[in-house]
Formats: structure tokens, sequence, C-alpha cells
């Protein structure tokens, strides 16, 4: 009962704060059906959720667990992934309802979070499960990314995709990875890949003749995993990073409004497109076994990216001078965290530090900034 409860509270705090919302449109009839649909169907939902799936499952006191090392964060992906779309829908729904710009960004872009929030304290209450940080924080980053786009470009320039193709050890595990197609699309996070699709012709801003639906895709996945951790006889397992080329069906328009709709409703599909993928390999296994050229390549690629929107806001290098600059701090950066390393190993030790253990030490968080900062010096001084 204390469930429901909860589940009722939780939806008259989403009730009561939507009515804030410009109150000179509380009459808008848009409005009044945006707000009584979401609410309903928010709280049918947690019911459904409550009282079918936790059924089956103990209560206890409400708790968190450490889920984070499960499935090479395939899950957390997911959740990301869905707290993004959930708030790319909340926004265009309260836009459609006539809510002004920036309230409608705020309180649409945040509807995954605080919906999948509402799921993790059901979690949280059932002894099977439990709430997990990880989950409450890759719901945030996807309801993050939805939100910080709208308030800078007024568009979804980089978006999260999904794709599947059923994986061999969906079979072998089916009451972890599923029992048929639908659950395996959920639960064989084998076959999942997770992508981050980047816009090409709006991130550059290119001249009207480049196709606006050309977008280029970096995912991730993982593959040998039988079971939400290593257990003795499973595979190695390994994570994997794809480029591919993707098509934008939200940028497709045709003359029919129908398919319009419905290239629109699949927009989260990455589109099949030829493919570039590597696996975890180790660059020095001896000196730092984490550290994969896969993490160096996304490294990169993800300093340039931001680099290139940073530079086109505040217009700080030119194209020569700024791919010079990043390029010297990634190599520098990378070369302080190989050094510190060679330390760790000389002196015998696995952290540097008490202070943060496990993660390298507290001068672990550090390393990369040392040699950059010389870097900075010599660059100034020489371009001035």
């Amino acid at each position: 009962m204390k469930h429901l409860f909860l589940i009722l509270f939780s939806f008259l705090i989403v009730y009561s704060s939507a009515q804030q919302i410009n109150k000179k449109k509380q009459n808008n009839q848009k409005l009044k059906i945006l707000l009584i649909t979401e609410g309903t169907t928010y709280t049918a939902t947690l019911i459904a959720l409550n009282s079918l799936w936790y059924k089956d499952y103990p209560r206890s006191s409400f708790h968190f667990i450490n889920d984070n090392g499960e499935w090479l964060q395939m899950d957390k992906m997911g959740h990301m992934t869905s707290s993004y779309y959930m708030g790319v829908a909340g926004i265009k729904a309260y836009k459609w309802a006539g809510v002004n710009e920036k309230e409608a960004i705020w309180y649409g872009g945040l509807s995954g979070s605080f919906f999948l929030t509402a799921v993790e304290i059901l979690d949280g209450f059932s002894k099977e499960w439990g709430a997990s940080s990880g989950d409450l924080i890759a719901n945030t980053m996807g309801s993050a990314l939805c939100i910080s786009q709208a308030l800078l470009w007024d568009e979804q320039k980089i978006q999260l995709k999904y794709s599947y193709n059923k994986s061999f050890w969906a079979d072998k595990n089916p009451e972890q990875l599923g029992k048929n197609l639908i659950q395996n699309m959920l639960k064989d996070y084998n076959g999942q890949k997770y992508w981050l699709s980047f816009n090409i012709k709006s991130l550059l801003e290119l001249e009207n003749h480049f196709p606006s639906w050309l977008s280029l895709s970096l995912g991730y996945s993982g593959y040998g995993m039988k079971n939400p951790y290593h257990e003795n006889g499973d595979p190695e397992r390994m994570r994997e990073y794809f480029l591919a080329l993707d098509i934008d069906l939200n940028r497709v328009q045709t003359k029919s409004k129908f398919v319009n709709s419905l290239l629109h409703t699949f927009g989260f599909v990455k589109f099949p497109m030829p493919t570039i993928g590597i696996r975890e390999k180790k660059i020095f296994k001896r000196i730092s076994p984490n550290k994969t050229f896969a993490g160096l390549y996304l490294g990169i690629f993800f300093t340039l990216l931001l680099s290139i929107i940073l530079n086109q806001i505040f217009e700080i290098f030119d194209l020569i001078t700024g791919f010079i600059f990043i390029i010297m701090i990634i190599l520098l950066s990378f070369l302080g965290d190989i050094i510190e390393s060679i330390f760790k190993r000389i002196s015998g030790l696995k952290n540097s530090s008490n202070l943060i253990p496990g993660h390298g030490g507290f001068f672990d968080r550090f390393d990369s900034f040392i040699l950059c900062t010389y870097g900075l010096i010599l660059f100034s001084y020489v371009t001035n």
C-alpha cells in the first residue's frame, strides 16, 4: 500500500509542478489535454509496474545497490537513451500545448529523468533489486543531452540511437538475455548497440547543397556476456566500438504526412550502414592494463568534437591552429597518464595515495594535466 501512495504522491508532484507552467495559459485546452494524458499515463504505468513486475519479489526497506559493473555498462546506455527520448518527446509535447520555449524545454526535457527516478524508487523497495546510483546518473545524462541542445541550438544535432542484432549468446542464457525477440531486444546486451549520431550539416553549418539527413555515428557495445558479471567458464568479455554513417530519419521529408510521422517515430533506430568496428586492445598491458587503443581513439574523437562546438560558440582559434593545439593536448595528456603509471610500477604501487583507492589514487585524477600545463605555456609563447 505504501508503494501506491508513493506513486500517487509522485504523480501529484508532476501534476502540481506542471500547473505552474505559464499560468496565463492554464485555460489552454491543449495544455489541459497534455497534463491529463501525461499524468494518467505516468501514474497508470507506475501502478502497473508496482502490481505486476514487483509483486513476485519480496519487499524491503529502501536501499541502494552497486550494479555499475554489470553488463559492461550496456544497461546504463539503455537508461540514458530512454531518458533522452522521453525528454525529446516531452519538449515537443509541451511546445504543442503552447507552453513558452524555456519552460517547455525544462519541464519536457526532465520528463524522462522524473519518470525513471520513480522507477528507481520502486526498485529500491524491492529485495530482489535495489535503487542504482549508476542508473540515476545515466538518466540525468540523457536528460542533460536533450535539454542542453534544445537550449543551445533549439534542435537535436547529436542524437542517441539504438540498433539490435540477435547475438550468439542470447540462446545460451534465456533467463538473463530473453526468451523471445521482444525480450531479446531489451535484455540481450550482446546484440544491442548504442550510438551517438552527429548530424554533419547542422554541426558544421555546411551549405544548403549538403544533405541534411546525413549523420556520422559512433557506436558502443559489449560481447561475451552470458551473465551480469564474468563468471568461471564464461568467455572473455570485451567492449566494442563502431564508426558508421547514419540517416537522420527526423530530417527526411516526403509528401506524405503519414510517412513523415512514421519516419519520425522510428528516428531512434540507427539506420543500417557500412560500419567500422574495433574491439578493446591493450596499449601497454604491463604498465597500465586498463589503457586501450579504443579508449584513446574515443578520447581523440570526443575532444575534437567538443573543441569544434566550443570554438563555434567562443571563436577562440582558427581551424589549423585549433587542430594543432587539440592534438598536442591529447598527446600530452595521454603521455602524462602513462608516465605516472610507470612511476607506480617502478615503485611497486597500485595507487599513488590512500585517497580514492581502486582508481589509481589521488594523483591519477591529475596526471594528465601535468604535461598539458607545460604544453599550454609553450603553445602560448609560440603563438604570441
